[in-house]
């Protein structure tokens, strides 16, 4: 048989023969021992000699792959290869040993063992012996980037089981209690990726239940520092609420992992084909009384909950059962990304009331004018009813309550039937603008029509991307609205889950709080893992519980061929929702191959096709979040990277540049992706600018913060737009901390402006003193003839009582701003002495310096200028008792103050409206402004655990 030949991967690849080290004179003979042996299947030469030698013709590649098997049968002895006229293999007989095998075989025996048992671990920790290194870490052939592709696919997925074994090790040694075995599995963990803020915890943990707080301490700070150096941020909260707990000696006790239960402890039954709907009693009767309401007058109940909570399945068992009593309904469906497809499901609903058998018998009542209205959507309305009058135009008067009414009356008598219609709106968050207008229409005329709207939304979306709120809050005030907020399911829910698969009633504890612990109550994850334990339980061997839905979800990525994968792939790297035209220009396939590889996707349930209101127009997307992550996971890095580059560049359009607007953010998601920082940044600081533009400050903030990351060259000026972000959120806190790194990156000339925005911080928070100290430093710096800063500083004086001083400086302000000419500067002055005069007793004078201010204002175009003017007319009309003129001008300022955001004033203005309202007589509208006063004040009167109570007194600025 020959001495056992071992290649060793792991590492710079080597080769032992007979425990003897063996040189071959070239790396291609390595690379080609190392394909054989990775890949364990037979290989023909073309492709094998294609590979290695992409610059050589047919003839000269074959003559160098001769050459090379030559070198490596004379090094590995002549029982290693099985060399055929055009296949090239290993022999039968396991002359040759590879760690690599070692290690995945491995892990196979291990994942065939009880999870979390001591003989698993014991495998597993076997298995991990032999990864000294990456794959073939260090070696690459520069001419061959298909065989460079193939050794990154492979690296990436080594380095993945890697490291879902050194997890597994860590987390089964802590739960039996084995501290210091466990600390060293999960400091090899950080050795692999020094950012897995997870596992620094945990090692806290285990350092302080070694009675090692010392230690556990000094992890924290290590933390800190890569996290700052690396990612430029600091670690989570609850990392620090850990560090708290461990500084203060209050350890967490330890919660032991159940043991994992196999599949074969489940004993189906036959005839099960769905699970239960269970722990969801109380929302079922909701549902049943609502919609026995509704046989009186029209009713509205939302279902909300975070993503999987089963809001579509619950809605749907419902639907069902009144739909067997003869109920009508229409089941109307949203999807993200599809904000901008007009009215969609509701054409689609027509089309489907169309072509009903009886269609004509249940819209019999509608008038002729209504069916043209809805013509207007669906054309072929003209074709089954003959004769339809032309509509007016839609830009005349009133066309567009008409056509909302002609909708209406066609909606209403579509449904009506003996028991109340339903309108189902699934998704409702994703809907665009003009559904919701439709709707909102339909729902304040449903008056007494036996009608329920049926509403499932996420409640984990961001009111910024969900529009949909308004419209339920407007519904709420009327009266018809229900709301159930579904929750997680509890252990005893998931308990009777098992149990609706099991024929005994005595079942392993274990199970369901394995299932418990891994689902953490969410009825998809549980209802999944369920699933899986039912097809596999025919199986005799034991089946272990997957580790995580990852594993789960692996076998329907598996279904696909090489080219629904690599489609796959790249739809995973462009985003959840994608179009073909994208796809299909990232990808690099054929436009036949791109249809046929989606349509494969499409039968497999990976992804779901939306058809747009034209052909061409369609959309696609992943049936679930957790198959894009898989699929991301899946992808070589280098791959990732050369098509999040193609992304961009397709974003981006032709020549590579073109009007980002809104997309800058996800272009330069991409660049970042694709290793491209510079061009990240770049996008960055647009998308921050353009959501800034938008007055979406929130994400102008993250934007800003994603192009220092990515290393934008000026962060002085990100900084600085930060701190007047966080300014208008009323986060003082935090555009103090952004100003002061502005100031200590900027250039001496700009130094000046900072300090007069920290003086003006302070002067929002009533720290007048420290306002003044900041605006003596602009001083300092050069902005001493500055006019707006004079007229901060009267102000400042103003509120500490220096009147004198006060006075002094706005008519210096006054002169400068005159003889400037600036508008906004003569707004700022005008306003200062306008507010010095209402203080002293001399309206008409106040009243002339804020119009003129006002007026100064307006032409500077600046916003926030104008909202200070206005406010203080409002304050000097008030003072005079003509209420209804400052309710005017409080209104306008009040409107603006919510365009830009400004938190702080926003809550000012609506409490010196409550004022107005209250001495007009108006209690009910002065108590409901007052409320949103107070709910303002207290979000931005509180920094930390640290009242300021100065910041609640702001009524004038």
């Amino acid at each position: 048989m020959g001495d056992l030949v071992r290649l060793f991967v792991f590492g710079f690849p080597r080769i032992e023969r007979g425990g003897q080290p063996v040189t071959v004179d070239t790396r291609k003979a390595t690379a080609l021992l190392a394909l054989l042996a990775v890949n364990a299947e037979v290989m023909s030469r073309d492709g094998l000699s294609t590979m290695l030698w992409p610059d050589y013709d047919q003839t000269g590649a074959r003559a160098a792959l001769r050459r090379t098997l030559s070198v490596l049968n004379k090094a590995v002895g002549e029982g290693v290869l099985d060399i055929e006229r055009e296949r090239i293999g290993l022999k039968a007989g396991g002359r040759l040993w590879l760690d690599a095998r070692e290690f995945e075989n491995g892990l196979k025996r291990a994942a065939n063992l009880p999870a979390g048992s001591q003989a698993q671990l014991t495998a597993l920790a076997e298995a991990i012996q032999y990864c000294k290194d990456r794959f073939m870490a260090g070696f690459s052939l520069r001419d061959s980037t298909e065989f460079d592709d193939w050794q990154y696919f492979h690296s990436e997925r080594l380095h993945r089981d890697l490291i879902r074994a050194l997890e597994q090790l860590a987390n089964g040694y802590a739960a039996l209690g084995q501290h210091e075995t466990a600390i060293g599995y999960a400091r090899q963990l950080l050795a692999q990726d020094a950012l897995r803020e997870e596992t620094h915890r945990q090692l806290m943990l285990l350092y302080a239940r070694a009675d090692q707080r010392s230690t556990a301490l000094r992890q924290y700070r290590e933390c800190v520092r890569i996290l700052d150096q690396e990612l430029g941020v600091a670690p989570l909260e609850e990392t620090t609420d850990l560090y708290q707990l461990i500084l203060e000696n209050r350890v967490p006790a330890q919660v032991e992992r159940p043991a994992q239960p196999t599949a074969a402890e489940i004993s189906p039954r036959e005839n099960a084909k769905t699970f239960p709907l269970v722990g969801r009693e109380a929302a079922w009767n909701t549902l049943q009384s609502t919609y026995a309401a509704a046989q009186s007058s029209g009713r509205v109940l939302v279902l909300q909950g975070e993503a999987g909570i089963g809001k579509t399945r619950l809605a749907t068992d419902f639907l069902d059962s009144i739909e067997r009593q003869g109920a009508h309904m229409f089941r109307l469906r949203w999807y993200e990304g599809e904000g901008e497809l007009a009215y969609g499901p509701f054409t689609q609903a027509l089309g489907r009331l169309l072509a009903a058998p009886d269609a004509e018998s249940r819209l019999g009542s509608v008038s002729p004018a209504a069916l043209a209205e809805a013509a207007r959507l669906l054309p072929e309305f003209n074709s089954r009813f003959p004769n339809l009058p032309d509509p007016s135009p839609l830009e005349g008067p009133g066309a567009q309550s008409r056509f909302y009414e002609g909708l209406r009356q066609v909606f209403t008598a579509a449904l009506a039937s003996a028991a109340p219609g339903v309108l189902f709106l699934d998704d409702l968050q994703w809907a665009d603008h003009a559904s919701q207008e439709l709707l909102a229409y339909l729902i304040r005329r449903l008056g007494d029509t036996p009608l329920l709207v049926l509403i499932t939304m996420r409640s984990d979306t961001s009111p910024e991307r969900d529009h949909s709120r308004e419209l339920l809050q407007e519904t709420g005030r009327s009266g018809l609205l229900t709301r159930l907020e579904l929750t997680r399911l509890g252990a005893e829910d998931v308990r009777r889950l098992v149990e609706s698969l099991s024929q005994t009633e005595a079942l392993p504890a274990d199970l369901v709080d394995h299932l418990y612990l891994e689902s953490e109550g969410l009825p998809f994850f549980a209802v999944e893992y369920l699933d899986a334990l039912r097809k596999r339980s025919n199986d005799n061997q034991p089946w272990a519980m997957p580790a995580s839905v990852r594993d789960l979800l692996m076998s329907r990525l598996g279904s696909v061929d090489e080219t629904g994968r690599q489609l796959l792939s790249t739809a995973a790297v462009i985003g959840r929702s994608f179009d073909f035209r994208i796809m299909r220009e990232v990808s690099g396939r054929s436009e036949l191959e791109t249809v046929t590889g989606l349509e494969e996707l499409l039968a497999a349930g990976l992804v779901a096709e939306h058809l747009g209101a034209d052909p061409g127009e369609e959309s696609y997307d992943f049936t679930h979040e957790k198959l894009r992550d898989l699929a991301y996971e899946e992808t070589s890095l280098a791959r990732r990277r050369l098509l999040h580059r193609r992304v961009a560049e397709v974003l981006c359009g032709p020549g590579g540049r073109r009007e980002t607007g809104s997309k800058a953010g996800v272009i330069a998601y991409h660049f970042r992706m694709a290793g491209n920082s510079q061009a990240a940044a770049n996008y960055y600081r647009e998308a921050g600018d353009y959501a800034r533009g938008l007055y979406a400050n929130t994400e102008a903030i993250e934007q800003y913060r994603a192009a220092l990351a990515a290393g934008y060259p000026d962060s002085a000026s990100v900084h600085e737009a930060i701190g007047d972000l966080y300014t208008l959120q009323g986060d003082y806190g935090a555009s103090i901390a952004a100003y002061e790194a502005a100031a200590a990156l900027c250039s001496e000339g700009s130094v000046g402006v900072l300090e007069r925005k920290l003086g003006t911080v302070h002067a929002r928070r009533g720290e007048w003193d420290l306002a003044e100290s900041h605006y003596q430093r602009a001083i300092d710096a050069g902005l001493v003839a500055e006019a707006g800063m004079v007229a901060d500083r009267s102000n400042a004086a103003f509120q500490r009582g220096e009147r004198q001083q006060a006075r002094n400086l706005a008519r210096h302000s006054l002169e400068l701003a005159q003889a400037s000419g600036d508008p906004l500067a003569l707004a700022q002055a005008y306003n200062v002495l306008g507010m010095f005069d209402r203080a002293e007793g001399n309206p008409q004078s106040a009243l002339e310096y804020l119009r003129a201010s006002l007026e100064a204002a307006q032409a500077s175009g600046n916003l926030l200028a104008q909202a200070a003017a206005l406010n203080n007319l409002s304050l000097a009309e008030f003072d005079q008792g003509r209420v209804d003129a400052a309710a005017e001008w409080n209104r306008q300022a009040l409107q603006i103050c919510v365009q830009v955001g400004d938190r702080h004033r926003e809550a000012a203005l609506l409490n010196n409206l409550a004022d107005i309202h209250h001495a007009a007589g108006r209690e009910d509208q002065a108590l409901q402004a007052l409320k949103s006063a107070v709910l303002i004040f207290a979000e931005i009167g509180v920094e930390g655990t640290e009242m300021r109570p100065e910041i609640w007194k702001l009524t004038a600025w």
